[in-house]
């Protein structure tokens, strides 16, 4: 059986992560992201977002998600 707690690698720099696993860390990133996805949040060079009921959201330590990166999103992924 998959360890439902390893995160999904669908693109080399993509991390995804299950809500329950983040809610089990009381969604502190830096307890289950991977090394190298932690040292580019800090660098700034990637972000944390989510899907919930109200669409894409990235609001974190650097601040919010521009809207330019929330349409790439969309463009890239099926929120349904």
């Amino acid at each position: 059986m998959e360890d439902q707690f390893k995160p999904r690698t669908l693109y080399p720099d993509i991390e995804i992560h299950i809500y329950e696993k983040a809610q089990s860390y009381d969604f502190h990133h830096s307890f289950y992201f991977s090394p190298g996805a932690q040292e580019k949040i800090e660098d700034e060079e990637s972000m944390v977002f989510w899907v919930d009921e109200d669409g894409v959201n990235g609001e974190w330590t650097h601040g919010s998600i521009p809207a330019n990166i929330v349409t790439m999103i969309y463009k890239q992924i099926s929120v349904e």
